[in-house]
């Protein structure tokens, strides 16, 4: 082992000295060996700043003034009654000029019946999903009745219903509309010849 009078063990029962010492002459040597060996600076003026970022960061977390956001007002419920709702309904009855049977009517009281077990209020509906569900049910009911009836109309079954009103209309001498009669055919009805002259009666 190599010894140098250089080399010299300093050995203190205070190091605040050393440490001012480095900081007054061999500051930026510190740093740049505290940032090689990832050591935590012991230098005064850091210890301080550390202290002081610290007591910012404890003064910062013990308030809440920048985590509370304030809670916007509630709208104001009116408060039911049957006064109000009797108005309610008289002007929706005027303004769809709906018959006064319509409240009444057993599908009113049910959707009112649905709408008053609703604790936050009622969601109404746009235009656009309402006319895309009501289309959608009546497909849905076309086809289950389809089902249920099992209803088949073949192309020739209903070449031989038009066929059979095309006799009819024949037989009975069903002409074209004409002003004499006010624009409603004639029906002659074919009798035998007579045997007396010969003619049709």
């Amino acid at each position: 082992m190599l010894h140098s009078p250089y080399l010299r063990k300093y050995i203190v029962p205070d190091v605040s000295t050393l440490r001012r010492h480095l900081g007054s002459y061999h500051e930026s040597k510190y740093r740049r060996w505290c940032s090689k060996n990832d050591f935590l600076s012991k230098l005064p003026k850091d210890i301080r700043a550390r202290a002081t970022a610290a007591e910012a960061e404890a003064d910062i977390q013990g308030t809440l003034d920048g985590h509370v956001k304030p809670i916007p007002p509630k709208p104001t419920i009116i408060k039911y009654s049957d006064a109000i709702f009797q108005e309610a309904a008289e002007d929706w009855l005027i303004i769809t000029n709906q018959p006064l049977d319509a409240l009444s009517h057993p599908k009113f009281q049910y959707m009112v019946d649905v709408a008053s077990r609703a604790l936050d209020g009622v969601k109404i509906p746009e235009k656009k999903n309402m006319r895309a569900s009501i289309i959608h049910r009546f497909q849905k009911n076309v086809q289950e009745l389809r089902h249920k009836l099992n209803v088949r109309t073949p192309i020739h079954s209903l070449i031989r219903f038009f066929a059979y009103l095309g006799c009819r209309a024949t037989r009975f001498g069903v002409r074209s509309p004409s002003p004499a009669t006010h624009g409603r055919p004639a029906i002659e009805t074919r009798t035998s010849p007579s045997p007396v002259t010969g003619s049709r009666k």
